[in-house]
């Protein structure tokens, strides 16, 4: 405050005004103001202002002529009086008008009484002139100076002001802290945000919910004004707030502030716990608890008047702390006592704290408003003060803050801004396992809180043990989170309560009765806990996102105990970035994450699994990564390279490669970026710019490649050779553009080829537009699963490894390579079975022998294949010696139709002598045999890539009949040798 504000009024006032008026009547009321005591002039300025406030109720309504101001001049006197009309009420009563002069500043600085008005139906006095004009001095008190008493009173108090409010004692910690260490500016709402009327589309639309990542609820869109210039502007504020916003250490600041004369130095400050207040010994009236305050400050008993006269005289900032924290059986005595008290002494500055939507407590003349979140600013002071001069710097902590956005918006809460700097404090960063985070902030809420301060809450509430409050918001949560309602009615979530009270023992079961006990529960939790908040009339939310999303993965992983259905559920929202979160805290909360992440993986996988074009471009990234000689992990290596294809996909240029290598580095904490990657990189700008036809743009900035040691001898010329062939753009542009024109594409499409050659990269993936987004998707719910797996929850080293060797990979035989290959293999069919044909012929036949007769291939005089039929194929292996080219071992079985002309003796009759002896009849027999066979057969094909990365089918490099098949011939049975003869 300047000297200015505060040098005092030197002024006489001088006043015209009807002090009997008849109802009904208007009237002229002037004030003006001169010089008194020696005339000298005591400010700076050239001019200065004194506007006059009225209060005129209920005896005229007032409305000012001009400027309701008296303008002073240093030359003596003013500029003119203030002008006001006065229209009297309409019927009979008496009473006075209040004259408040204030300067500049909004400091008041004199107020009048006008006392003995009345209004009547016909005048007693002055009947011809409705104006009567008067004086009035300057009180002149020859028994009290109230200045030098309010300055006695200051000194008595100081020491005591500065013990009670210089301190804070935050949370668990066992030494309290001071205030000048932790205190921040505060930031005003004029208007209520519970007390708005909008309805939920426009709450969305204010939170901005299309970018789900800067979906804050926490955000309110009011307008903002200093918590000083508040408590100045009005003099009867009630203060609400959420609990923990701050209110108990703003009214502490004002106190000490006050009392250091920073602030209404003009003023005694007076500071009252109402909770100690109420429960006082033998219940004193609130005058005779601030006198017993004085008291204990060391003050001797004939202060007691000193302070009731300088109260009297509106020369006290009385601060009233802790409204809502009054319990139930003395609230009335407590509400009824402020109201008399603030009545009587009405010319004193007051400011009452109250939780918000602790109850519906009014106040004449209290001007409510409401303590804002803590924008960056605010939370970036708060760090710098708390940190000061300890081992971790605050720039530290404030860039911890900034990487998560659920803890920045918690940030925003000083309470929770406060926790989250003693746990930085303690550790040097946060937990990464981020449910226990909130966990111990939420327990502080829940239990501490209130409890360490010995308060006592609504009864109903009370019987609900702390898990049960944690279950009912659990329900809520996941409820309305699944449905996407951030924002829900008031009926709606006392439906919930009512439904979950009802599955209580010993709670009424009365529809009316339960209606009622849900109402009073939901009261509870905002003015408790603040866990719900009313964000407009009828309207709540969690107040934090964060708590939405905690109370959410509690319900799966703890109320319905991680049930194979739950966790189903949880995993089908895979792709959903507002679940991200729930999915992070889920897996912090159970006891072993092995199945949840093993679900997420197996969720993850088919998303991409019936699309060939996708499985075939994972086996591109697996291939590539695994030709990159680095000594990092593989699946590190395919991030990188998912991620650059990634963008290209969407005709992205980065500038650095390092801000693509996130989730590389996230897999590998020693990956770094080598020559490769950023060889690699540049190659990638170069095609995405090729694509747009913007060679000039290559020119300039990627075929600096060309000049690096690790290049190819083979690609650097050819890259010199595309060079060569592109006109200058800057020396004529004229003729630069008629060859992009005519000749620009096919440009594009040779570098392409070129890059595609020697590096592997740049095949033409042609995703269509729903393609590109599963691989987006795929890529994001691969990036959740990792920051699942390094959030530091319980997963066992085996499903840890499982998940990051098969990450980003094809699924296996059922990958589009492996359906290429046997796509390329019915293509050869036909060819193969001709082969099959013409060799079948050379293979080792024998007739079937009977009664010991020898048969051998001079009796098969012909072999030929009728059909051949492939009734079933194998891989078997799949050899990649180059990134284009492809050897595939296939094991067929096949069933081949054939005929043999066979020619042999045959036995006609058999005939037994006595000693046994078998003598023979044969005929000489040609015979056609039609018979079927099925062999192993052992196929190599060879394909090759072509530019949009197809296998494509090459030729037939090797067939073998052997080497799976028996080396016994191939045994021919004709159909004579069926009837034997004996």
């Amino acid at each position: 405050m300047s000297d200015t504000q505060q040098l005092p009024l030197s002024v006489q006032p001088v006043i015209s005004y009807p002090r009997e008026a008849q109802v009904g009547k208007t009237y002229l009321m002037t004030i003006d103001l001169q010089p008194s005591g020696d005339g000298k002039w005591l400010y700076e300025e050239e001019e200065y202002p004194i506007y006059c406030m009225l209060d005129t109720s209920p005896l005229f309504s007032s409305k000012p002529v001009g400027e309701p101001a008296v303008v002073l001049h240093r030359f003596g006197g003013s500029y003119g009086a203030a002008k006001f009309l006065l229209t009297a009420a309409q019927e009979e009563m008496e009473g006075e008008i209040r004259v408040t002069l204030v300067n500049a500043w909004g400091v008041p600085v004199k107020v009048l009484n006008l006392v003995d008005l009345q209004v009547k139906q016909e005048l007693t006095r002055l009947p011809n002139n409705k104006v009567a004009e008067f004086e009035i001095q300057q009180e002149q008190d020859n028994k009290i100076d109230i200045n030098s008493l309010v300055k006695e009173l200051r000194q008595k108090v100081k020491s005591s002001i500065q013990e009670h409010c210089g301190t804070m004692q935050v949370l668990d910690m066992t030494q309290p802290i001071e205030l000048n260490h932790i205190y921040t500016n505060v930031n005003i709402l004029e208007k209520i945000t519970g007390r708005r009327r909008k309805e939920i589309a426009e709450l969305l639309q204010e939170c901005n919910s299309a970018d789900f990542e800067r979906f804050g609820l926490g955000k309110i869109a009011e307008k903002r004004v200093s918590g000083l210039k508040a408590v100045e502007k009005y003099t009867k504020l009630m203060i609400l707030g959420k609990p923990g916003a701050g209110k108990t250490t703003f009214l502490k600041y004002v106190a000490m502030q006050c009392i250091a004369g920073n602030f209404q130095a003009e003023r005694v400050p007076v500071f009252v716990t109402l909770y100690d207040f109420a429960e006082a010994r033998n219940k004193p009236g609130l005058l005779e608890y601030i006198c017993q305050q004085l008291s204990n400050a060391g003050a001797e008993t004939q202060n007691f008047a000193s302070m009731q006269e300088v109260i009297t005289h509106g020369r006290t900032l009385i601060l009233l702390d802790g409204l809502d924290e009054v319990r139930e059986e003395d609230s009335k005595r407590v509400l009824n006592e402020i109201r008399d008290f603030s009545d009587e002494y009405r010319d004193s500055h007051f400011v009452i704290a109250c939780r918000i939507a602790a109850q519906e407590y009014t106040f004449d003349k209290f001007t409510e408003v409401e303590l804002a979140d803590f924008d960056n600013e605010q939370i970036a002071t708060f760090a710098n003060n708390w940190f000061k001069d300890k081992a971790i710097k605050p720039e530290i902590f404030l860039e911890r803050i900034q990487y998560n956005r659920r803890v920045t918006e918690l940030a925003r809460d000083p309470l929770w801004l406060t926790l989250l700097c003693l746990v930085f404090e303690e550790s040097g960063d946060f937990p990464a396992n981020r449910s226990e985070l909130y966990k111990e902030g939420l327990d502080a809420l829940l239990k501490k809180w209130d409890a360490k301060r010995g308060i006592e809450r609504h009864q109903i509430y009370k019987k609900l043990s702390v898990q049960r409050k944690e279950d009912l918001l659990s329900k809520i949560a996941l409820t309305t989170f699944v449905q996407g309602d951030y924002f829900f009615k008031q009926r709606v979530v006392e439906q919930y309560i009512a439904d979950y009270l009802r599955t209580l023992p010993d709670v009424n079961s009365d529809l009316k009765a339960l209606e009622l006990d849900s109402e009073k529960v939901l009261q509870s939790i905002e003015a408790q806990h603040g866990l719900l908040v009313e964000r407009a009339k009828g309207i709540y939310s969690f107040h934090h996102l964060a708590f939405h999303e905690y109370f959410t993965a509690r319900e799966i992983i703890v109320g319905k105990q991680s049930s194979d259905e739950a966790l189903q559920n949880l995993v089908s929202h895979i792709t959903k970035a507002r679940w991200r979160e729930v999915f992070l805290l889920a897996v912090g909360m159970l006891p072993s994450a092995d199945r949840l992440l093993l679900l997420m993986k197996q969720q993850i996988d088919m998303l991409v699994a019936s699309d060939n074009r996708l499985q075939q471009f994972l086996e591109w990234v697996s291939q590539k990564s695994a030709s990159v000689e680095v000594p990092f992990k593989s699946v590190a290596v395919r991030a990188l390279y998912f991620h650059f294809e990634l963008d290209r996909a969407h005709n992205t240029v980065s500038a650095r490669v390092s801000r693509v290598f996130k989730l590389a580095y996230t897999l590998d904490r020693a990956f770094a970026i080598t020559p490769t990657f950023d060889l690699d990189h540049a190659f990638y700008n170069v095609l995405v710019l090729a694509r747009a036809l913007a060679p000039e743009l290559v020119d300039a900035s990627a075929f600096e490649a060309d000049g690096s040691s690790d290049i190819a001898p083979e690609l650097k010329q050819s890259l010199q050779e595309l060079k060569g062939q592109l006109p200058d753009p800057y020396k004529d542009k004229e003729r630069f553009n008629v060859w992009r024109k005519a000749q620009g594409q096919a440009w594009a499409d040779r570098l392409k080829a070129v890059i595609i050659k020697y590096h592997g990269i740049g095949y033409d993936w042609q995703f269509d537009e729903q393609q590109k987004g599963l691989l987006k998707e795929y890529y994001d719910a691969n990036n959740l699963l990792v920051d699942c797996l390094n959030s530091d929850c319980y997963v066992s080293q085996k499903v840890q490894q499982e998940i990051e060797d098969t990450l980003l990979l094809p699924l296996g035989e059922f990958s589009s390579s492996y359906t290429q290959f046997y796509e390329g293999l019915e293509e050869a069919s036909e060819e193969i079975k001709q082969v099959i044909i013409s060799n079948f012929g050379h293979l080792e036949f024998i007739v079937s022998a009977d009664f010991n007769m020898d048969f051998d291939s001079d009796n098969i005089e012909e072999v030929r294949v009728d059909s051949v039929e492939i009734i079933d194929k194998l891989i078997v292996s799949a050899d990649d010696w180059e990134p284009e080219n492809h050897l595939v071992t296939f094991e067929l079985k096949v069933n081949i139709s054939y005929t043999a002309n066979i020619s042999y003796e045959s036995l006609e009759s058999a005939i037994f002598d006595k000693e046994d002896q078998l003598y023979y009849n044969t005929e000489f027999i040609k015979e056609e045999v039609h018979q079927q066979v099925i062999r192993l057969v052992e196929v190599e094909l060879i394909f090759f890539r072509d530019s949009s990365y197809n296998l494509c089918f090459g030729e037939i490099d090797y067939i073998d009949f052997y080497s799976k098949n028996s080396k016994e011939p191939i045994l021919i049975e004709p159909e004579s040798l069926e009837n034997e003869y004996h």
